[in-house]
């Protein structure tokens, strides 16, 4: 963030429109989702996987770096963010593994 390679944006600072002209103003084509509630915040959110889909981005998701919101008696499996990470890969995002992102931003 130093050197002006990344920056930081807060997602209630956008809807998808304005999110997707600054992404496109910048030469942005493709992005890389990460975070909890991977079946809902990071899916369905106005600057979330499928608005910006949509939007015609190219969309990728690192379910290693994500989780989702959980039963109490479905959080030891997570079986509610793996059932979201196969729709997710069905239909919105090529999955990237955990190991390959972080090899990528260590070596960067």
């Amino acid at each position: 963030m130093e050197n002006g390679e990344i920056i930081k944006l807060f997602h209630d600072d956008f809807d998808d429109d304005r999110f997707a002209h600054y992404l496109r103003s910048q030469g942005i084509d493709s992005l890389i989702y990460i975070g909890f509630s991977s079946n809902m915040c990071v899916i369905g959110r106005r600057t979330g996987m499928i608005p910006m889909v949509q939007q015609g981005f190219r969309i990728f998701f690192v379910p290693g770096a994500s989780a989702a919101i959980e039963l109490a008696d479905t959080w030891n499996e997570q079986s509610i963010h793996k059932t979201s990470t196969t729709i997710i890969s069905q239909w919105i995002a090529e999955i990237i593994d955990y190991n390959d992102f972080m090899n990528v931003l260590v070596k960067e």
